[in-house]
């Protein structure tokens, strides 16, 4: 049965990509973590190795993979998953080891992917969005998947937009400011000027 096939009428004890027949995946799984944020270093002891558990990032969300341990584990056919960002090799059909980065390399932002196989990787990421729990998210963790001059540069760029917002505001304030002295003033002079008339008009009657 061919990938594609597998992997849309493929049923739930089947291994969607049609590489690894017969292996249903265990139902003895412990229960997913709550959610919360990963970094690919500590997503990385999630592999079936270092803990039993094994968790799988798509596209910026992680999900608990271990009920298909069959396909995920150490003995599986995509063991080189568990525990990594599989955005790549997903969306390119590869489950090459060359697909996934290492946990201290920055996150791929999956850049160069054809149309075809950002459809593929959307495809993907809603059959794990039906199969299996999200518990989290994957983030670049600051000074390992992001370089320290990269964090600066960030918050230097953050604090200047800051900056910005407050020099526009009080620009903002000293604008309405001078409006109301000029409506002030503007009132004022046509006080004088009703003022003038009524003196004019008092003196045209004596």
């Amino acid at each position: 049965m061919s990938f594609v096939r597998n992997f849309f009428f493929g049923n739930k004890e089947e291994d969607p990509t049609g590489l690894s027949k017969g292996c249903p995946p265990e139902g003895n799984a412990p229960d997913p973590l709550v959610e919360g944020v990963f970094y690919p270093r500590t997503l990385y002891k999630f592999n079936g190795h270092d803990d039993e558990r094994i968790f799988i990032a798509i596209k910026g969300r992680v999900y608990d993979c271990t009920n298909g341990r069959s396909f995920y584990g150490p003995s599986g056919p995509y063991s080189n998953f568990a525990g990594k960002d599989a955005s790549r090799g997903l969306a390119m059909n590869s489950f090459d080891e060359s697909m996934v980065k290492d946990w201290d390399q920055p996150i791929d932002d999956l850049e160069g992917l054809t149309d075809k196989q950002e459809t593929a990787l959307n495809q993907w990421l809603d059959f794990f969005d039906k199969k299996y729990p999200c518990i989290g998210t994957l983030d670049p963790e600051p000074g390992v998947n992001i370089p320290e001059g990269e964090v600066e540069e960030d918050i230097d760029d953050d604090e200047e937009e800051e900056n910005a917002s407050d020099e526009d505001d009080d620009e903002n304030e000293e604008g309405e400011e001078d409006e109301e002295e000029e409506e002030a003033s503007g009132e004022e002079e046509d006080e004088h000027e009703a003022s003038g008339e009524e003196c004019y008009e008092a003196s045209g009657e004596d």
